[in-house]
């Protein structure tokens, strides 16, 4: 995969853009007019000296960059991501078609100008201490004012505030070995002295049209890609909040880039990115690479629809891979959610699509498989099979599909899995770690892994990859599932306190509330002659019942007298078989929909949340970034927060 990055405020110099502007004369034009005095004469001569100051800096900058991506790239395939740095951002959305040439002039133009009107502050660049250390240093300088500005890589860190307060850190850093270097800049930019520049900018925001970009835009606010129903407030924000560049390559390189090609003809960012990629985590990068995402992290399913298309998308549009509910839902509301979503091209082809075995209707697998294929969804996660079904071997023999198979026991592992020398049925095996859930099944769950770890070590390079679900409640835990081996970690109950998530508010307060008193274990009626059973949040009284359905489902007999002390009443008189499948029906039909699926993520989540004083709202995507963040957590920084 190919990235195309722009650099910011910094690559100014006499010269730039020789060669450029009689190329296109049309454009240059454009940005005469917009600005008021030639572009061409500023960049090539700058007779007034004024290419340095902030005001004229921007312009420039963006300009030449809209000019030298259309020289080196515009007849060429397009990148899968860009990216710019600060200012470079805009030059980035010009080319991905979210602005036209003069209106992404217009706002570099309007932010340069509120930008350079904050008076006083400046920044320094600390140079041989990694992010962390930095951070920490700020938060106990005891020095006001000093914040974090610039995260460009493992050895590069801008910090910025009052004049004042910025040389007592420098002369501080200089004092405990550590080199910090003033830049000769006109404010404390992307800190909070930014904050009337940014509500200046705000304004002028709203009077701005977006459109949807063509190709994936990383923010510097967010380190993800761009929400195009949130230009205006991520770019308001940024003027005033970090720059996340660092973060920015973490997840472009995660997402499986292995080619960046910098704007400019003096490298700026190149070294940066060589920095960060000689440092980045490899966790996974093969998993990410094959499934189209961001990381090692993946959202499941969890029933009913509550994974729907607000969750998935909002997830896809940060590159977390998450799979589209289907199970208890008509086909036709699929369909609706998979059109809706395909018509979002930031979020097509970006998330996967869920389906259960239904031993009762063997076929319907068969119509997921074909919406999946009409509405190009390249990932199914399995859950439920004992073995591939025919659709889902016909899915993946399809070009570019990916399933990831959900198995509970040693059969179903090794169905899945497939010989040395077979047909590999998957492209991921998910382990559910819940010794509950297939009583006499399958083992020890942590065996199951084991094995599945040892299968694919044995397979090589044709082997699926192994992952692990229902159990990454806090960053430790993900990340220690991926230290023992695992590819990726499938989240899940967690994402049910995502705002995205389609539960009714008061539902979601209680569950961001529940404790362990508060979840239960009642039957899931997935695989009810095996007696399968799930964690979730249930009254007293429906689990109860839950309980006595599947007790009467599994006797041999079932006496009127039974079914009228359980109140229920209308069951066939044509056998056990019918009246087992009567009880199943009815269970599916009134319990279901009450009882709310969680796992062993929801518990220590909310403790892990609580403690660390988490607002009453957040978004799906704050968990996934909470959950799995691009390196370790620090385990100092991990106990104070707790």
């Amino acid at each position: 995969m190919r990235a195309i990055v722009f650099p910011g405020q910094g690559s100014q110099r006499r010269g730039m853009g020789a060669g450029l502007f009689e190329r296109f004369p049309d454009l240059v034009r454009e940005a005469d007019a917009v600005l008021g005095y030639s572009i061409a004469t500023l960049c090539l001569t700058d007779p007034d000296g004024v290419l340095n100051r902030t005001a004229f800096t921007q312009p420039a900058i963006y300009v030449v960059s809209c000019l030298d991506y259309r020289a080196r790239f515009g007849a060429g395939p397009a990148p899968h991501f860009l990216a710019g740095h600060s200012v470079g951002e805009y030059a980035a959305l010009e080319a991905a078609g979210a602005v036209d040439f003069a209106t992404g002039l217009r706002l570099v133009q309007k932010r340069a100008e509120v930008m350079a009107e904050a008076d006083g502050g400046r920044l320094a660049a600390v140079v041989g201490l990694d992010p962390d250390a930095v951070e920490r240093l700020v938060a106990g300088c005891g020095i006001a004012g000093i914040e974090i500005a610039n995260i460009n890589s493992p050895t590069q860190v801008v910090v910025g505030g009052p004049d004042e307060a910025v040389r007592t850190f420098t002369a501080l850093c200089g004092e405990r070995g550590h080199r910090a270097v003033p830049l000769r800049v006109s404010g404390a930019f992307h800190t909070g002295a930014m904050a009337a520049a940014r509500e200046r900018f705000r304004d002028f925001l709203g009077t701005v049209t977006f459109r949807t970009p063509a190709i994936p835009v990383i923010a510097n606010l967010t380190a993800r890609p761009h929400d195009p129903a949130c230009f205006a407030d991520t770019l308001s924000r940024h003027v005033a909040s970090p720059v996340l560049w660092m973060r920015s390559v973490e997840y472009l390189l995660a997402a499986g880039v292995e080619r960046f090609e910098e704007i400019g003809t003096v490298p700026i960012l190149t070294p940066m990115i060589a920095a960060i990629r000689a440092q980045a985590t490899p966790v996974a990068a093969g998993f990410a690479r094959a499934f189209g995402c961001s990381g090692p992290l993946v959202a499941g399913s969890l029933g009913g629809g509550i994974a729907g298309p607000a969750l998935v998308s909002a997830l896809a549009r940060g590159g977390v891979l998450s799979m589209l509910d289907t199970e208890g839902l008509e086909t036709a509301a699929v369909e609706a959610a998979l059109a809706g979503l395909g018509a979002d091209p930031q979020v097509r082809g970006r998330f996967g699509l869920s389906i259960t075995a239904d031993p009762e209707n063997p076929d319907a697998d068969g119509r997921l498989v074909d919406l999946a294929h009409r509405h190009a969804v390249r990932c199914v996660e399995a859950r439920g099979y004992a073995e591939p079904s025919p659709a889902l071997r016909r899915y993946r023999r399809e070009a570019g599909n990916r399933i990831i198979a959900r198995v509970q026991d040693a059969d179903a592992l090794a169905a899945f899995a497939g010989p040395p020398d077979g047909e590999r049925a998957v492209d991921a095996l998910c382990v559910d770690l819940h010794p509950w859930r297939m009583p006499g099944g399958g083992g020890a769950p942590f065996d199951l892994l084991r094995a599945a770890l040892a299968r694919r070590d044995a397979l090589g390079p044709a082997a699926p990859f192994v992952g692990v679900s229902d159990i990454g409640g806090t960053p430790e835990s993900v990340w220690g599932l991926l230290a023992l081996g695992a590819d990726f970690v499938m989240a899940g109950g967690v994402f049910l306190t995502a705002d995205e998530a389609a539960l009714d508010a008061p539902l979601r307060d209680a569950l961001r509330a529940a404790d362990a008193a508060d979840v239960r274990l009642v039957p899931d009626w997935r695989h009810p002659a095996f007696a399968t059973a799930s964690l979730a949040f249930a009254e007293d009284g429906v689990a109860r019942r839950a309980a006595v359905l599947q007790r009467l489902y599994l006797q041999d007999g079932i006496t009127d007298e039974e079914l009228q002390a359980a109140g229920l009443s209308g069951a066939p008189d044509a056998g056990p078989d019918a009246v087992r499948g009567w009880l199943r029906a009815a269970a599916v039909r009134d319990l279901r929909p009450r009882l709310i699926p969680c796992d062993g993520t929801l518990v220590p989540f909310n403790r892990r949340r609580r403690g660390a004083g988490w607002p009453s709202g957040f978004a799906a995507l704050t968990l996934a970034e909470f959950l799995c963040p691009p390196r370790p957590p620090d385990p100092a920084t991990e106990r104070t927060a707790s």
